[in-house]
């Protein structure tokens, strides 16, 4: 098993939040999934306007579901 970056993104529209978790597949190390998560989960949400971060982000041990 690989590793999976994953972090909550909300729905700014939606009255309830609307969270979702999102599990992007990470094929480098896992020091660089804690170094550079940030700006890939920075990345996936300049493409996805209509979302906001809640929380962090976590390197996991899995693969994308």
């Amino acid at each position: 098993m690989g590793l999976v970056l994953t972090f909550l993104a909300c729905l700014v529209q939606a009255p309830d939040g609307g969270c979702e978790r999102i599990r992007i597949p990470w094929d480098r190390s896992a020091t660089q999934c804690l170094i550079q998560g940030q700006m890939e989960m920075a990345r996936w949400f300049a493409e996805h306007p209509g979302y906001r971060p809640r929380g962090g982000w976590r390197c996991e041990r899995g693969r994308e579901a």
